[in-house]
């Protein structure tokens, strides 16, 4: 049974018009909103309609769209046997690669891989792979196929620099495969440096590796990235996780209980010796009485 418009995988205004219209096969309206189908507004309706199984639809949306873009998002929607009837429509290997690499499904990709000359685009399987943060799909990536995990980082940072993402999956690989920091590329380290100047991300960052040694080659690395004392990054570090594993708290919360606890130690300190207060708080005025 089809699902409700309102259930789509996005939510996204422009691509709930271009499925709306592609149902109630309102032509009109589809061609108002044809310059969508050049981007991932068009891709993710297709997407969305595909994983829905309804066929007739995504094939009458075919005269507004160009054919690469209906067999990535096809692709994306991990529907095997509909990608490879537009492939032979004519549609490129390559663009269903990456619609099936940034859809996380692996059995595609391993069946287009297998199509004559699709090795060459092997690089974008891992883009969009890493792009998505598909973790099941890239581990399986340099599990079957050799793939280089220094690579995938690397690909997966030069992503976030463009999308502006936290760095999650990033941490993964390096936790999972103990990618060292020299192995990271220089522009990559100079996203990271800037990343880093936001303190929090410091800590949200070291939270995601677990090997100690491996975690306090990151502490030296980005100490020295950031010109922080090393002993005073690790040891706030080392208070860091023991006040996480205690409490069972999540990283970010963690985080912001240590700082706001530094935060309110020095005020209480400076309202009760008088020194004044860094901070606008109720202590001041009964420090005074």
């Amino acid at each position: 049974m089809r699902n409700n418009t309102n259930n789509d995988l996005t939510n996204d205004p422009k691509v709930l018009r271009i499925i709306e219209a592609a149902r109630n096969r309102d032509k009109n309206t589809l061609k108002n909103l044809s310059i969508y189908f050049y981007g991932s507004k068009g891709m993710h309706a297709i997407k969305t309609l595909a994983h829905n199984r309804e066929i007739e639809t995504v094939n009458f949306l075919a005269p507004y769209a160009k054919r690469n873009n209906i067999a990535q998002g096809i692709a994306m929607s991990g529907n095997a046997d509909f990608t490879l009837e537009w492939i032979k429509k004519g549609a490129s290997v390559h663009r269903a690669l990456e619609g099936a690499a940034a859809g996380g499904h692996k059995e595609l990709v391993a069946l287009l891989l297998e199509r004559p000359w699709a090795n060459i685009y092997f690089y974008y399987v891992i883009e969009r792979a890493a792009a998505g943060e598909q973790k099941e799909l890239t581990d399986w990536l340099i599990r079957e196929y050799g793939v280089s995990p220094t690579e995938v980082l690397n690909t997966a940072l030069d992503q976030y620099g463009k999308l502006s993402r936290d760095y999650n999956f990033a941490v993964h690989i390096i936790s999972t495969y103990k990618v060292l920091p020299k192995k990271i590329d220089l522009s990559n380290r100079i996203l990271l440096e800037m990343y880093f100047k936001n303190r929090c991300n410091i800590y949200l960052f070291l939270s995601g590796i677990t090997d100690n040694q491996l975690r306090d080659r990151y502490i030296n690395h980005i100490a020295s990235t950031t010109s922080t004392a090393y002993v005073e990054l690790f040891k706030d570090m080392k208070y860091f996780f023991r006040f996480m594993n205690e409490h069972g708290l999540s990283a970010n919360d963690a985080y912001i209980f240590v700082r706001h606890a530094s935060r309110l130690t020095k005020c209480f300190s400076q309202c009760m010796t008088g020194t004044g207060c860094s901070i606008n708080c109720a202590l001041r005025s009964s420090a005074k009485s």
